[in-house]
């Protein structure tokens, strides 16, 4: 069989110029279609390829704008900007104004926790100005201790171990050490969950204790397994962090199929897909906070499907902030710095009263 417009060893990609629509396998002989983007606020014709491809908010088909163009095909201007085909910002600040799209010179409509004629200032009391924040700034949390905080902008870099992971079922119950361990890889066997009850990869010490500097930042790793035969996906949580008595879950709306190499990205921070295991309500900053302040258990999904033969899980790191110049890796194989100009947004660093320390006044 020929699978047009494709490349690749396996023939496993589309060409350049070509898209999978999401939640389309490979292995469809129609899978690649053709992009369709304007050349007006494109950067090109080539499109977002596939799932793998896509960054944050993309899906595949989508095409790579220039700065002001939007639309599925940069066919217009985008929110927040003016006068096709130049595509000008207007003045209000996208982020912080509930208007910004208006155009309108002097007459920003600013978010609750917004200031300034252009809407382009946190209040007091709040930090990290958002366009994803309907109230625009977030509170200062401080644990309740303080409400006069401010953000730095820390350093990113990633944390990576992959030495020492157990597997575990959800109760905590059972811990069991893989068959086989590899720095690289994190490879499990159906034959160690026979009664299958194991779900979770259970993180080392790298990932427990206090993790409120990975607030704001992102898990990534690649998933691929193999079922033994015909069988329906388990419907689990993706991650699950429990700590200070809180257990927070985390549920990606991806669908993943066997023998692709998924790559999962999940937001350390509340919002779509976090709940509350307890009240199973959507978790908020304060119980994302309080779990990352203490964590016992860091759970990585190791089962995706009920007759699962096996599943590997490789290049997980989790982003922390780091202050620069001074903050240096505690170990080198575990902490690795990003790219030099990349900061992590949303750290508060609180005036907190006597006798609390930390960023955050977590510690009494």
């Amino acid at each position: 069989m020929v699978w047009h417009n494709t490349e690749g060893f396996n023939c496993e990609r589309c060409k350049d110029g070509y898209y999978r629509p999401s939640g389309l396998s490979h292995y469809r002989e129609d899978a690649c279609r053709t992009c369709d983007c304007d050349l007006t606020g494109s950067v090109s014709d080539i499109c977002i390829r596939d799932d793998q491809s896509a960054a944050s908010g993309q899906h595949p088909g989508d095409c790579v704008c220039k700065p002001g163009f939007g639309g599925r095909r940069c066919e217009r201007c985008a929110r927040g900007f003016r006068n096709y085909p130049k595509c000008e910002p207007c003045p209000c600040n996208q982020a912080g104004s509930v208007n910004f799209d208006t155009c309108e010179e002097e007459k920003c409509q600013c978010k609750a926790n917004v200031e300034g004629v252009y809407c382009d200032r946190c209040r007091p009391g709040t930090i990290h100005l958002s366009a994803d924040n309907p109230l625009g700034c977030q509170a200062c949390f401080c644990f309740g201790m303080s409400d006069k905080c401010r953000e730095i902008p820390w350093a990113t870099a990633s944390i990576s171990n992959n030495v020492g992971w157990n597997l575990t079922d959800l109760s905590g119950g059972r811990d069991v050490r893989p068959e086989i361990e590899n720095r690289e890889v994190l490879m499990f066997n159906a034959n160690q969950n026979k009664d299958r009850s194991l779900f979770y990869w259970k993180a080392p010490d790298t990932f427990t204790g206090n993790m409120l500097n990975s607030y704001g930042g992102n898990l990534h790793f690649y998933v691929y397994y193999v079922p033994m035969e015909q069988g329906n996906n388990i419907p689990v949580a993706d991650l699950v962090i429990e700590g200070n008595g809180i257990k927070v879950e985390y549920y990606t709306r991806m669908d993943f199929f066997p023998r692709e190499n998924m790559t999962v990205e999940i937001p350390i921070r509340e919002g779509s897909g976090w709940y509350n295991s307890v009240t199973r309500t959507p978790a908020d900053k304060a119980d994302m906070l309080r779990a990352l302040a203490g964590v016992d258990r860091f759970l990585v999904r190791a089962m995706y499907q009920q007759n699962q033969l096996q599943s590997s899980i490789f290049g997980l790191t989790l982003d922390t902030a780091v202050p620069p110049p001074e903050g240096r890796p505690m170990d080198e194989d575990v902490l690795h710095p990003t790219a030099a100009d990349t900061r992590m947004r949303g750290v508060e660093v609180c005036e907190c009263p006597e006798n609390f320390a930390g960023n955050s006044c977590e510690y009494e």
